[in-house]
Formats: structure tokens, sequence, C-alpha cells
């Protein structure tokens, strides 16, 4: 029984890292919206990093807008990027709702509809969560509550 009480603790403190795949994030070219091309060099180092695939249109996606910009403070410490096919305005209208580009969080298009290929996203909202090494932890299609999110990527 006293085993037990030594390991449980020492259990508790390793369930708390990210569990990385090793796969490491693909190279990627998208579009910021200054219209300047941001690739996986452009994120700030040693940050985790949740990249949410969305359309400005979906009720889904924008339920995990809201979602995340009331965490805010909470996700200070992570890069976010939000990538989408859609236009640049349609893009500027969802940040000005829900008001997404604050702290570490990156609007993003994805003009040649190289997300399918490069992260296997065929649905949206797609979120995938990687490491401080930029390694895949997780990838969902639908939404994931921010508990969630923090609790994979090691931010909680």
């Amino acid at each position: 029984m006293r085993k037990l009480f030594l390991i449980l603790p020492l259990f508790a403190i390793l369930s708390c890292k990210p569990k990385s795949s090793g796969i490491k994030m693909p190279d990627f070219t998208f579009i910021d919206m200054d219209d300047k091309p941001y690739t996986q060099h452009d994120l700030p180092k040693e940050r985790p990093t949740v990249m949410l695939f969305f359309n400005p249109d979906c009720d889904h996606c924008q339920s995990e807008a809201d979602s995340l910009t009331k965490r805010a403070k909470d996700f200070q410490h992570v890069n976010i990027l939000w990538i989408a096919v859609s236009d640049k305005a349609e893009m500027h209208r969802f940040d000005s709702t829900y008001h997404l580009t604050f702290n570490a969080m990156t609007m993003l298009r994805d003009t040649g509809k190289k997300a399918g290929k490069w992260f296997a996203v065929k649905d949206v909202p797609s979120i995938i969560l990687f490491d401080k090494n930029s390694e895949i932890i997780n990838k969902y299609a639908g939404t994931i509550s921010a508990n969630r999110i923090l609790e994979e990527i090691g931010e909680r």
C-alpha cells in the first residue's frame, strides 16, 4: 500500500506532459492577413501550437472561436493559427466578431488549398495540436473544449 502512495504522485506528474507522436509539423506556407507568406519558421519557438482549420460561416467554428477567445489569457503562451480557405474580407469579419488576433493568435489564408495535403484536413473545424518541439500531439475533426486543448498541450 505504501508503494502505491509513492507511485501515484509520480504517475500524476508524468501524465501532465504532452504525449508527442514523434511526427514533426510538416513544412507549410500560408498567407497572413497582410498578404505575406507565413511558414512554420515564423512561429515563436518553444511554444505549443494549435492549428484550427475553419470556415467563417461554420457554426461549430464560430463556437470554437467564442470558446477560445473567452479563455484568451490561458492561451497567452500558445501559438494559435486560425487557417481558412476563405477570402480576406470574410476572415476580417470573423476576426472582428471574435477578436482572434491577439497574443500569439494569427489568422492565415490557405490560398493554395494545401491544408488537405499537408495536414490531411477534410472537415472544418479540424484542430491539430503540437508540442513545444513542433511534434503532433493529437488531431481532431470537430470542436473540442479549451480545457481539453490546454490539458493535451501541457499548459494546464
